[in-house]
């Protein structure tokens, strides 16, 4: 059950297009990534198995949102639930 709220969280924090360097693109990859691997650790193993299923079509779009500024990088980071991850918009 919780995979599909962050699932559904995932897409509707993360919907908008990218405008942004090379160096925001690398911390905003860092940040989705760390990201997701605290979103794994607070699943089941079947809802982990089923996020990592999903991350690589999930994860580019979520990087785009993240280059695009309305997002706090360091936030992303430190994300391990749906609930912080709705704290980290700007």
């Amino acid at each position: 059950m919780k995979i599909f709220f962050i699932v559904g969280a995932l897409f509707f924090l993360f919907i908008h297009p990218s405008k942004a360097g090379s160096s925001v693109e690398t911390d905003c990859e860092s940040a989705v990534t760390r990201m997701f691997a605290n979103l794994l650790k607070e699943l089941t193993p079947e809802e982990a198995e089923r996020l990592k299923a999903m991350e690589a079509s999930i994860k580019p779009g979520v990087i785009k949102e993240c280059m695009s500024g309305k997002y706090k990088v360091d936030c992303l980071k430190t994300a391990n639930n749906v609930a912080d991850l709705q704290t980290c918009k700007k």
